[in-house]
């Protein structure tokens, strides 16, 4: 069911060529953007990162417009951030929710040929997550320095768990993502925005409660040997200069899951904010060669 959405005072203007919608999700909405034609067959659905004040805009406006020349491009906003609903779950992992939610999301705006799923930093650990065992209709999934959890970097972990308020800790943040690289005024002050937003911090520090008594212990689930059961291509983009992730993290995947294909590039975590003409033409890529096998 699509509502309609009422933009926040504290929202900064959006690029006029990227819509904006909100569908119902099981019991949650989710707020997101769009672009290219409605009409077009191909769809192409990107998952946006896990630091404070992120959303699908902040992670993929210049990305989807590149992408909108040939496919429709959904970035929506994952539960619990941007203007999607803030819902915790404290009994389970960050990615089984969020992965139904995308399942449904899919349903909602009418993704009903496969389409392919691109996921950065914690958008992308949702991908692998979703790798199997999923009822997304996915043509291919890429994680751009998203691993599935393990493998970040210690400073990684302290600087983007700190959650400071302010445009200060911003500012490290971003310059984390982009290992510094000038120009990213504007997503600074979008995340900050967000962060503003009702429940958006509350969602964000709710996971790290823990009952004073209880054990530290892990559940092992399997993981990274679920992504060998995916049904499409699958691809691990490694950074070469990546700050939050350990590097060498995508041998570890595909040892326990062969089939996966990696590439690896130069630059920072983030290379959908730092080279976003760039990255949105290797990701064509990967949609053509996928396009191309399922042809065959």
């Amino acid at each position: 069911m699509l509502e309609p959405v009422t933009a926040s005072p504290d929202v900064v203007d959006i690029d006029p060529r990227v819509e904006q919608g909100q569908v119902r999700t099981g019991s949650f909405r989710t707020h997101y953007y769009a672009a290219g034609s409605a009409d077009s067959p191909r769809s192409a659905v990107l998952l946006h990162d896990g630091a404070w004040g992120g959303d699908g805009y902040v992670s993929w406006s210049k990305v989807m417009l590149e992408l909108a020349r040939e496919y429709r491009v959904y970035a929506p906003d994952l539960l619990g951030f941007g203007r999607s609903d803030k819902a915790v779950f404290l009994d389970r992992s960050p990615y089984a929710p969020r992965v139904e939610q995308i399942g449904l999301f899919c349903q909602a705006v009418g993704v009903d040929r496969p389409a392919h799923f691109v996921g950065t930093s914690f958008g992308g650990s949702v991908v692998l997550r979703a790798a199997t065992g999923s009822d997304w209709p996915a043509a291919s999934m890429t994680t751009i320095a998203g691993t599935g959890g393990p493998w970040r970097t210690q400073k990684g972990i302290d600087l983007l768990g700190e959650l400071r308020p302010g445009v200060e800790y911003l500012h490290e943040v971003v310059a984390m993502l982009t290992n510094g690289e000038a120009g990213h005024d504007d997503n600074v002050a979008r995340r900050r925005a967000n962060t503003l937003i009702e429940g958006h911090y509350g969602a964000m520090v709710a996971p790290r409660l823990k009952h004073p008594e209880a054990s530290p212990g892990r559940v092992a689930d399997g993981f990274p040997g679920t992504v060998a059961g995916a049904p499409c291509p699958v691809w691990l983009i490694e950074m070469g200069a990546d700050q939050v992730i350990e590097s060498g993290w995508s041998a570890h995947v595909q040892a326990a899951a062969p089939g996966v294909r990696v590439l690896r590039l130069d630059g920072p975590h983030s290379p959908n904010l730092t080279d976003p003409v760039g990255l949105a033409g290797r990701l064509g890529s990967i949609f053509a060669d996928a396009e191309a096998v399922s042809a065959r």
